[in-house]
């Protein structure tokens, strides 16, 4: 059984926290930082070429169409009316845009996201309450035309 000293050694004893050469967020799982390189990354990096990756976030990178909002917004959108549309979760949103780093096709033109920076925009219309269950239905024949 671990003493509480003995905790606060191998606590002290872990390297500090670092930042992903490829993604920039902060790191600090002892793996992690081990490897010097975040889980996600490692795991893209699997399956994708870096010249591969290259070209998907150059095709979804560009300036900011009128209309779009931070997915940030969509996730508080989402995270606060969740409760009120059925079937809407975070994951459907995830889903909607093709995954997390958006390695996937949209599920639908309206939902493709523009990377401007390490920042990512939506269309507002996914923020409205028709956008909303159209994420938890996957039901988008009312989806404004882009």
């Amino acid at each position: 059984m671990a003493t509480k000293s003995t905790a606060k050694v191998s606590k002290a004893a872990a390297p500090a926290a670092t930042v992903c050469p490829v993604c920039g967020k902060h790191i600090s799982k002892l793996a992690t930082v081990t490897a010097g390189i975040g889980a996600k990354c490692a795991h893209v990096q699997a399956q994708f070429t870096p010249a591969q990756l290259q070209a998907h976030y150059a095709s979804v990178t560009g300036n900011v169409p009128q209309g779009y909002i931070p997915l940030a917004t969509l996730d508080k959108a989402v995270k606060a009316k969740k409760h009120t549309v059925p079937g809407l979760t975070i994951s459907k949103m995830v889903k909607a845009i093709g995954g997390d780093r958006a390695l996937l096709p949209p599920v639908h033109p309206i939902c493709t996201p523009v990377y401007n920076g390490r920042q990512r925009w939506v269309n507002a219309w996914l923020a409205t309450p028709q956008g909303l269950q159209a994420m938890a239905t996957g039901n988008y024949a009312h989806a404004p035309k882009l």
